[in-house]
């Protein structure tokens, strides 16, 4: 599948080095950050992104296959790491609140 999304001219940058969410978290813990969280965007789409917008976006860029839109989508993250002790929960319930 990573075959066709490359085809099409959308290669998914260092999936082979951090293929996932959970292993971006890890990146930063390995680099000594102390309060690490994660979404995918998948998750996050899953999440927030109510019936009516994934409607009209599905409208404007259409994909053959949602297995590879959720591919794409499951392979980019947005990460938020401290070194300061405090916590996640104020950035709005977004990212889990608990450390690791």
């Amino acid at each position: 599948m990573t075959k066709n999304i490359e085809a099409r001219g959308s290669p998914l940058m260092g999936l082979s080095a951090y293929p996932s969410a959970q292993s971006q978290k890890e990146r930063f813990q390995k680099l000594n950050f102390n309060k690490v969280a994660a979404i995918s965007m998948l998750e996050y789409y899953s999440k927030f992104v109510n019936a009516s917008d994934k409607i009209r976006t599905n409208k404007l860029e259409p994909l053959d296959e949602i297995e590879e839109f959720e591919l794409i989508l499951e392979h980019y993250c947005t990460v938020w790491a401290s070194r300061t002790n405090g916590d996640l929960a104020h950035i709005g319930g977004l990212f889990p609140t608990e450390a690791g």
